[in-house]
C-alpha cells in the first residue's frame, strides 16, 4: 500500500494508473485519395478494378513517410470508397485503424447496406 502513494511535503499525491489508448496511425485524406487515384486508376474509369495496371501503392503520413503499402486490388478498391466517404464528410484525417482493409467483399457489402444505405 504504501508503494502505491507518494508523499510530498506531507500532500497525498495518489497515482491513478489508466490503460493508454491503442496507438491510430492518421493519415491525410486528400493527399492520399488523389495520389491513389492518378497512381493506380490507370484505365481513368475513377474506379480501382482488375482491368488497372496496379503498383504496389504506399499510403503516407502527415510528414510524407509510408506507413503502409498496399498490392491487393481490393484492398486498394476498399481504401479509395473510404478515402472518398471521408472527402466527402470534409474530415482532413482518418485513422488507419478505421479502415476495413481486410474485410470480406459479403461482410463490406452487408455492413455497408446495414449502417448507410438502408434506412430501415
Amino acid at each position: 500500500m504504501k508503494q502505491a502513494r507518494q508523499i510530498f511535503g506531507g500532500v497525498f499525491a495518489g497515482c491513478v494508473l489508466t490503460a493508454a489508448p491503442p496507438f491510430s496511425q492518421t493519415i491525410p485524406v486528400a493527399e492520399n485519395l488523389w495520389r491513389l487515384v492518378a497512381q493506380e486508376d490507370t484505365d481513368g474509369d475513377r474506379k480501382i478494378t482488375v482491368h488497372d495496371r496496379a503498383t504496389p501503392f504506399a499510403i503516407h503520413a502527415r510528414n510524407g513517410a509510408a506507413v503502409l503499402a498496399l498490392t491487393n486490388f481490393h484492398q486498394m478498391s476498399v481504401l479509395l470508397q473510404e478515402l472518398k466517404r471521408a472527402d466527402d464528410r470534409h474530415a482532413p484525417e482518418i485513422s488507419l485503424n478505421h479502415l476495413p482493409l481486410d474485410e470480406s467483399a459479403v461482410d463490406r457489402t452487408h455492413r455497408l447496406i446495414k449502417d448507410y444505405y438502408w434506412d430501415a
